[in-house]
C-alpha cells in the first residue's frame, strides 16, 4: 500500500515538474512573439543608424583628437572617399601626361 502511495505521489510530482516547464515555455515564446510583433511595428520608426555626419565624436570628444566616428563603417567610408579622391588625382595626372605625349609626337 505504502509503495502505491509513494509511486503515486512520484508519478503526480513529475507531471507537475513537466507541466510547470511546458507552461514556461509556452510563455517564453509568447512573450517573445509580442517582442518580435512589437519590433516589426515599430521598425518603420527607427531611424536608419548610417544617416547623420560622417564624423560624430569631433565635437563632442574633443580629447580623442579627430577620431574617424563611432562606427567601424565610418572609418571605411573615410577610406573609401580618400582612395577615391586619390584614384581621381592620379587620373587627372595620366590625362595630363598622355596629352603632353601625344603633344610630343603629333
Amino acid at each position: 500500500m505504502s509503495l502505491a502511495i509513494i509511486l503515486i505521489g512520484g508519478w503526480v510530482v513529475a507531471t507537475g515538474v513537466v507541466g510547470v516547464f511546458a507552461w514556461s515555455l509556452g510563455r517564453a515564446a509568447a512573450i517573445g512573439d509580442r517582442q518580435e510583433h512589437v519590433l516589426v511595428e515599430t521598425a518603420a520608426a527607427v531611424p536608419d543608424r548610417r544617416v547623420g555626419p560622417a564624423d560624430r565624436r569631433n565635437r563632442s570628444l574633443r580629447r580623442l583628437g579627430g577620431s574617424p566616428g563611432r562606427r567601424a563603417e565610418d572609418l571605411l567610408r573615410g577610406d573609401v572617399g580618400a582612395a577615391d579622391l586619390a584614384l581621381v588625382e592620379e587620373h587627372e595626372i595620366l590625362a595630363r601626361e598622355q596629352a603632353r605625349r601625344a603633344r610630343r609626337a603629333g
